[in-house]
């Protein structure tokens, strides 16, 4: 192999090298604004407000985000509950079920409302059916 082909291939594999490290420069970068956006967005959330400041890092890395379509179901009334859930967009309907009677809507929940928490504050079933809207 002749000089100027080892220097060619010196310089494509240092190219791939940093290739891989911007790569990784912007893969870090990017979990680091996400991170920004939900302590952010935890910071918003009013029943969140009352944790200490010290716990909000560790909530913002036990996010995880699941999104839900129009119509789909995300909890159901008389269901266990091991998941809390704060709206990051959109809406959904609450419906409770009295007796043998169709469900009620009795409210809409938007961006920063939250609900499931009642389940695992009081280990109690589901006591309302959240709906994707």
């Amino acid at each position: 192999m002749s000089r100027s082909s080892l220097e060619s291939l010196a310089f494509v594999a240092i190219e791939c090298c940093c290739s891989r490290r911007e790569q990784d420069k912007l893969q870090a970068k990017e979990e680091n604004d996400e991170y920004a956006m939900r302590m952010h967005f935890l910071s918003q959330v009013h029943l969140l407000k009352r944790l200490p400041k010290d716990q909000h890092p560790l909530l913002a890395a036990a996010l995880v985000l699941v999104e839900f379509h129009a119509k789909q179901t995300i909890i159901k009334q008389g269901d266990a509950g091991s998941e809390f859930f704060v709206i990051k967009s959109g809406e959904a309907s609450v419906s409770v079920s009295r007796g043998d009677g169709p469900p009620v809507k009795v409210a809409t929940l938007g961006r920063g409302d939250y609900f499931g928490e009642r389940a695992l504050l009081r280990d109690e079933p589901r006591t309302a059916t959240i709906t994707a809207d």
